[in-house]
């Protein structure tokens, strides 16, 4: 589409302020933990929960700031001249640092991001994630709000405060790993002013858009990162930061969905390799003048030369379905997939028996020309109707889609077919539960819905589809 979605806040972004969408998350390694803070605790603090959480499961006291003292001050001051050298950049004026523990961490997040407002979006967010397939239906997505949004976590970047937010206990060399990482988001914000592209606070833009845009700001924050560790060895622990790696996630949860890491592994590992690309064909005034010129699919960070031939999204003319929701329904969301998300529907869907193998589906969104999915709720009766309609480059990409996309289907909704609307696709019901999936050249439909009635004349205004 040459028009891109504005409808609605971004999947991405359903459930907190900047949730799964920050451009300043630093990832830290599982077999280097933090060091328990040397400094004294204070007692004035009180546990703290994850919202959702029973009560119960208190914390100790939580750890004050650690005082920073004129020899970390210093080692700082180095380390900035340093970034901003490698990356041909001046640094932010009046920058504010703080090194915490994980808890404090944990606190300031909640504090920040965890509001009535964003605890209102979640029962939306909830519909959306669980029709898409990517939370199952007995998943609690409360318990999930601050893991996600601090998944890896090991320092944090705040441009409202214009400020450095490390966890550690003292500044040796992995702090100053992670503190190199958060103090260029502090140089790309004084350059580029994270707030005004869309990202920050909240996410302004659709849900591709955003994550294409995070993974510009992750890649050249992970590229400098990475010429600093080149270009200026570190003397102390250099072995100890190359070796760094990321935990699952900062605060213990077993039941986080895979769909949320991918997330950031989208952020950090696809944002390298496109801003690498850039970089590569024109050093950093090409990143600068990304800043310009913002990706705005997923599709172009997963192919950076799309990016550079600025090839938009196919014209998608999805049906007004307004018509057909009367009563109590109502309207939750208007977004598109892109190339990313739709790999994710098929690999990393929350279903591991309708999960495709990552190869097959990676090869399968490729052909990916554009996408818009739309999702209604019935609060009085639970009902919920999905469409996502696809068009891609070509019918045999449309085809190959479509092989991929339908042994998924049936298997999450039931491996018998029933009789549903039209004459061009294949249905499966499960528990009152229907699906159906259409193909016709280059355009691929998949309905779903608590309603039958409600699907049929949904089928109906999709007129491409006999």
């Amino acid at each position: 589409m040459t028009n891109l979605l504005t409808q609605g806040a971004p999947l991405t972004n359903l459930l907190t302020p900047d949730f799964n969408v920050t451009p300043t998350v630093t990832r830290t390694p599982p077999q280097q933990p933090t060091p328990e803070p040397t400094w004294t605790p204070s007692s004035g603090q009180g546990p703290i929960s994850t919202p959702g959480q029973s009560g119960g499961g208190a914390a100790g006291p939580i750890a004050p700031p650690l005082p920073l003292d004129e020899n970390i001050l210093a080692a700082m001051a180095n380390l900035e001249e340093q970034v901003q050298a490698v990356r041909s950049l001046p640094g932010p004026l009046n920058l504010e640092r703080e090194i915490l523990s994980t808890d404090k961490l944990r606190q300031m997040m909640q504090t920040k991001l965890v509001d009535e407002a964003a605890l209102a979006q979640q029962p939306t967010a909830e519909i959306v994630l669980k029709a898409l397939g990517f939370i199952q239906n007995d998943f609690d997505l409360t318990q999930a709000m601050l893991n996600t949004r601090g998944d890896a976590v090991g320092g944090f970047y705040d441009p409202d405060l214009n400020k450095v937010n490390l966890v550690g206990s003292g500044f040796g060399a992995i702090e100053k790993y992670i503190y190199a990482h958060e103090y260029l988001h502090a140089v790309q914000d004084a350059n580029f002013d994270l707030n005004s592209l869309g990202l920050y606070p909240t996410c302004t833009k659709p849900a591709q858009a955003c994550l294409a845009v995070r993974a510009l700001v992750e890649g050249e924050a992970s590229l400098a990162h990475q010429l600093w560790l080149e270009q200026v060895p570190p003397e102390d622990g250099p072995e100890e930061m190359r070796d760094y790696l990321a935990p699952a996630t900062l605060f213990p949860d077993t039941t986080n969905p895979q769909y949320f890491g991918m997330q950031n592994t989208f952020a950090f590992e696809y944002g390298l390799t496109f801003v690498s690309d850039l970089y590569e064909n024109g050093g950093w005034n090409a990143i600068n003048r990304a800043y310009a010129n913002l990706p705005d699919t997923t599709e172009q960070v997963i192919h950076p030369d799309k990016y550079l031939q600025r090839e938009q999204p196919l014209f998608l003319d999805h049906p007004d379905l307004s018509p057909v929701f009367r009563n109590n329904w109502e309207f939750i969301r208007r977004d598109s997939l892109g190339e990313w998300d739709t790999y994710l529907l098929l690999a990393y869907n929350a279903y591991p028996d309708a999960q495709r193998p990552a190869p097959e589906a990676r090869v399968a969104a490729e052909g990916w020309g554009a996408d818009e999915y739309r999702v209604y709720y019935d609060p009085v009766n639970n009902d919920v109707f999905l469409s996502a309609y696809w068009i891609w480059d070509s019918a045999a990409d449309a085809k190959q889609f479509h092989t991929a996309l339908l042994p998924s289907i049936s298997t999450r909704f039931g491996s018998t077919e029933v009789d549903g609307p039209g004459e061009s696709g294949e249905c499966w019901s499960l528990a009152l539960q229907t699906s159906c999936l259409y193909l016709n050249d280059k355009w691929v439909l998949w309905l779903y819905s608590d309603n039958q009635e409600i699907l049929e004349a949904a089928k109906a205004k999709f007129t491409k589809f006999p």
